[in-house]
């Protein structure tokens, strides 16, 4: 017997049915839509960060003018084309379909490298790309089913080396649409209300300069602002949490939204006052990707129902770190992770920041009783208690307490 005879040969193959599966079981057809950009914008902020590019306040690159991201959709296939860097060969071949391979994009918003695939197994069953970064063009064409022998046999599949256009582009071209996305990419209704998603998902990236089209129409701009009166400053806090995530959070008044006792202009503007009340919550941003949209939630420090003194809040929470694996947002990157420990950290002063705007609010808000004169006691004698109960209030961070004639209670 030789020693060959004594040996197994051991498989850790996957399975390409489990791997297929278990990319896209959970993930819906505007979460595909979302990967597919995710991974055009990345391309993008790399190939910004290789040059002397001007930084915002969160050193992220401060413009996109120039970039530009297009995507074609209906129930016959769908199309995203990209001016954003194209895919270089090393990476083409190594990285690019790789399930599961760590992002190394730096500030980047595709962090577990199976955005693109997802995208892909879920809308459709043959896909087509063609890359040019400018050195070298690439055309690549596949099927599900060569997909899954290759990952069952550990088979590679080739691309074509073509003669580049000396331009930057990437197209990637997703056919024979699968049956249950199907309906949703054959819809107006869901086109439109996919359009205002990504426009409120990307409205950071828009707002520095890159334009995102979907069937030729420009998405548009999205992101309320905070006033900053003087009779209810905006308030700022920052915070370098112990895994090493900027966070900045800035908390205040709604752009828009008019309080009677304190804006001369609030007569003019009260009746678009009650269509802005979907707007006001926390926003909170992950690499300039917007994860969550007005909320009002646990998620982001809510102990309290939602009531008339925290009318017109406005938050932005921005975190900020070069290894997305460490930022607070789920694989989708449309919710939060409660348990990382970045946002974790941030709570407290998120709710802090809701905290005292409830607080600035309610004193601006509140009717000041006009006091009548008492007639001055006799010299040599107490005055009398006056008939108007006095009222004192100082805030806690749960309770309000409140003062009448001595008599302390708790509301």
């Amino acid at each position: 017997m030789t020693i060959e005879d004594n040996e197994v040969n051991i498989s850790f193959a996957s399975d390409p049915d489990y791997v297929i599966k278990g990319l896209t079981s959970d993930v819906t057809t505007i979460e595909c839509i979302y990967d597919l950009i995710d991974n055009s914008i990345d391309a993008a902020r790399n190939s910004l960060l290789k040059f002397d590019t001007q930084k915002d306040k969160f050193s992220l690159p401060a413009s996109y003018s120039g970039y530009e991201i297009k995507i074609s959709i209906n129930n016959k296939d769908i199309a995203i084309h990209d001016n954003c860097s194209g895919i270089d060969e090393n990476t083409l071949s190594k990285k690019t379909f790789t399930i599961g391979s760590r992002s190394q994009h730096p500030y980047g918003i595709g962090h577990y490298g199976v955005g693109l695939n997802r995208a892909i197994f879920k809308l459709g069953s043959r896909v087509n790309l063609t890359t040019d970064d400018g050195r070298d063009q690439f055309s690549l064409s596949f099927s599900e089913n060569e997909v899954r022998k290759a990952v069952e046999n550990t088979l590679t599949i080739k691309a074509k080396r073509l003669k580049t256009t000396n331009e930057k582009f990437n197209i990637i071209k997703i056919s024979d649409i699968h049956r249950e996305v199907y309906s949703d990419l054959g819809s107006a209704i869901w086109i439109k209300s996919t359009t205002d998603e990504i426009r409120k998902r990307y409205g950071i990236f828009t707002a520095k300069g890159l334009k995102i089209f979907i069937n030729n129409v420009p998405i548009g701009t999205f992101g309320p602002e905070i006033r900053n009166p003087d009779f209810l400053k905006k308030r700022e806090k920052t915070l370098l949490s112990e895994s090493g995530v900027n966070i900045y959070m800035e908390a205040g008044l709604h752009q828009d939204y008019r309080i009677k006792s304190v804006d001369a202009d609030y007569e003019d503007l009260k009746s678009g006052i009650a269509e802005l009340t979907k707007e006001y919550g926390w926003y909170i941003v992950c690499n300039d990707r917007i994860i969550l949209v007005a909320d009002k939630t646990k998620t982001t420090g809510w102990t309290t129902s939602w009531h008339n003194e925290y009318h017109g809040f406005l938050g932005w929470a921005f975190y900020v770190c070069e290894d997305p694996s460490l930022l607070p947002w789920d694989s989708k990157k449309t919710g939060i992770n409660s348990n990382n420990k970045a946002h974790e950290e941030s709570l407290a002063l998120l709710k802090s920041l809701a905290d005292l705007y409830r607080t600035e609010n309610r004193k601006l808000r509140r009717p000041k009783t006009p006091s009548s004169p008492s007639a001055p006691a006799p010299s040599g004698t107490q005055a009398p208690p006056s008939n108007i109960a006095w009222r004192e209030e100082c805030s806690t961070n749960q309770f309000t307490y409140k003062a009448y004639a001595g008599k302390l209670s708790r509301r």
